[in-house]
């Protein structure tokens, strides 16, 4: 349930979800085998293997008592997890397949993934108590107490239970009870990057301003402070994000700074980003979403622009395009306020339309793929891997708050789309890459000014690319961060040469999970 939610606030484009810090399984009760290993081992299942295509699934190792090494024992279940995997492409559509992959990550200390491939077994085959008691116990170990409860009491009630789980079940049930009520789930990334950029001040790409006088065109060149700037510059930013469910509500609170410090004078920017989201019933099979944010940026010395955002969106939860697999399209209103106080001639209001959909892959967006496995339903190969993707096309209108701005109304066109996936080449280690491109299309309604090519209407199209690759570091290593290496590319074009820019960076840095 909790991989469901975090995969819905992923398709809205309202958040970057940080990665959840889990609890190690062999040092203490929680998913431990006397709870969540005795689920499918103990419980009647209905689900049945389809020998012809999917090979017999072999039940998760065992603890041979508490004298067995918690190294021993691990390598045990990571041993597991590579055989379960290298039979993915042949057993997506068995349902104890998912059951047994999902035991093995709930003991392995991974239970938002555990959670995941559990929903996927329940889905192909409801019926399945222990699978429902394993889902339960990783949805308890992911956060989700409520939901983990409330599946509790409905299995302790299944006439078919044997009696010796009934103690365990009510074992569990009253350490679920016992967990804080209405505690918020908190999570906090820090990451530090230095690097280098081609157009720090965001100045136009010609060199001169060409002004029209009834007398003819008059090309004055820039000033050098005026000229796009190079230079290197420090990238620091903090993303904080707190969630707590309420019944089969969710509610979410997200606060981003980001900061660029930079050697050349007035080419650093300080940006700040707050938002509160409400989110009607992620697991469901549609919601309503709702989300009011705030951004303030400033650049260089100057507070440049204040922003009050609000969106409304309805979204739904279909079938992808292999067994497992999940798309959540939306559609939804939004307004942006955006003021700027040293330029109050250029205030006005957004208004459009949102469409979006993000589709994960039957894999899932943890586990890496198997050697010599296919990793998700996009590519064939052992090697790339691509277990999500995401398309949002924004359209509409930005109304001037005064007659006086410059173009008046404008019409916004914007498409983005990301995809997010895992390299794997043979020797190498494992690298998560993303990669992000960006359109948008503006056109004012009126004339821009008498001195730009004869008070001609503006249109501009920007366009951006962006590629990042990243490894994560070993825990004894710079406190297990994730080292990253981001590129970019950027280019307006426009029919007023003094709005045509272009640009590139090139950063690398680390990034930290506090917690």
């Amino acid at each position: 349930m909790k991989r469901l939610i975090l995969a819905g606030l992923v398709s809205t484009a309202f958040a970057q979800v940080l990665a959840q810090t889990h609890t190690n399984p062999l040092a203490g009760s929680r998913g431990s085998p006397s709870a969540s290993g005795l689920a499918t081992r103990n419980l009647p299942a209905t689900a049945t293997t389809s020998a012809s295509t999917c090979p017999p699934v072999a039940d998760a190792p065992a603890r041979s008592g508490p004298q067995q090494p918690p190294a021993a024992y691990l390598a045990q279940l990571q041993q597991s997890l590579a055989q379960l995997d290298s039979m993915a492409e042949l057993c997506l559509d068995t349902p104890r397949f998912h059951a047994q992959r999902g035991l093995v990550l709930q003991l392995m200390g991974q239970p938002a993934a555990a959670v995941e491939s559990l929903e996927r077994a329940l889905l192909l085959d409801p019926d399945q108590p222990g699978t429902q008691l394993d889902y339960a116990l990783a949805l308890r170990d992911a956060g989700d107490a409520p939901s983990a409860q409330a599946l509790l009491q409905q299995i302790s009630q299944r006439p078919d239970l044997p009696p010796g789980l009934q103690p365990v079940l009510q074992s569990q049930l009253a350490a679920v009870r016992s967990q804080p009520k209405g505690a918020w789930d908190q999570h906090l990334k820090v990451s530090l990057a230095g690097g280098f950029d081609s157009n720090l001040n965001n100045a136009t790409s010609d060199g001169q301003l060409t002004l029209t006088f009834p007398a003819g065109e008059v090309s004055l060149p820039l000033a050098d402070a005026s000229r796009a700037q190079r230079g290197t510059a420090l990238m620091t930013a903090l993303q904080y994000q707190a969630i707590k469910p309420v019944n089969d509500q969710l509610w979410v609170l997200q606060a981003e700074l980001h900061n660029r410090n930079s050697r050349l004078a007035d080419t650093g920017y300080q940006q700040l980003d707050l938002a509160a989201q409400w989110l009607q019933a992620p697991a469901a099979a549609s919601q309503w979403q709702a989300r009011l944010g705030y951004g303030n940026l400033r650049f260089g010395s100057v507070d440049l622009l204040h922003s009050v955002r609000a969106a409304l969106v309805h979204q739904w939860q279909l079938a992808g395009p292999r067994p497992g697999s999940m798309c959540r399209p939306l559609v939804g209103l939004e307004t942006d306020i955006r003021r700027y106080p040293t330029t109050a001639q250029l205030n006005g209001t957004y208004q459009g339309l949102l469409l979006s959909v993000a589709c994960d892959a039957a894999e899932g967006d943890t586990a890496a793929p198997a050697t010599g496995q296919p990793g998700d339903f996009l590519f064939g190969n052992p090697y790339l891997s691509l277990p999500r993707f995401s398309l949002q096309l924004r359209s509409g209108q930005d109304r001037a708050a005064s007659g006086q701005r410059p173009g008046g109304n404008n019409t916004a066109t914007d498409l983005r789309t990301a995809a997010y996936g895992r390299l794997q080449l043979p020797g190498t280690p494992t690298l998560e890459w993303v990669a992000e491109y960006s359109w948008l299309q503006q056109q004012d309604s009126s004339g821009y000014s008498q001195l730009l090519a004869n008070n001609a209407v503006r249109t501009s199209t920007r366009q951006a690319l962006r590629l990042e690759l990243a490894h994560q570091l070993p825990a004894s290593m710079l406190g297990g961060a994730r080292w990253f290496v981001s590129a970019e590319l950027s280019r307006q074009a426009s029919n007023l040469s003094a709005f045509a820019a272009k640009g590139h960076a090139l950063y690398s840095g680390l990034r930290w999970d506090i917690f």
